[in-house]
């Protein structure tokens, strides 16, 4: 993933980034390691990739809470372009 395609996502509307991850595939989780301290954030994405500023990509997201991360999965999950580019 180039720079411009992450400014993209960041800069561009919540829909476009849901369109995004459901085109890949990709759904937020829970970190595994929050319990532990080791995470930085209690959420997490499904794919890890460094070049996604994960932090800002939950934020952008609107994920505060568990309640928040189960609509979203089933957002992205149930978005037309699911799957779409694998």
């Amino acid at each position: 993933m180039k720079l411009g395609e992450i400014d993209s996502l960041l800069s561009g509307s919540r829909e476009h980034l849901i369109k995004w991850m459901a085109k890949h595939g990709n759904v937020p989780k829970r970190n595994p390691w929050r319990n532990l301290k080791y995470g930085k954030s209690d959420y997490t994405l499904q794919k890890m990739t460094d070049e996604l500023p994960m932090s800002a990509l939950i934020e952008k997201l609107g994920i505060e809470s568990d309640a928040d991360l189960e609509t979203i999965q089933e957002e992205i999950k149930n978005h037309p372009e699911w799957h779409s580019s694998l």
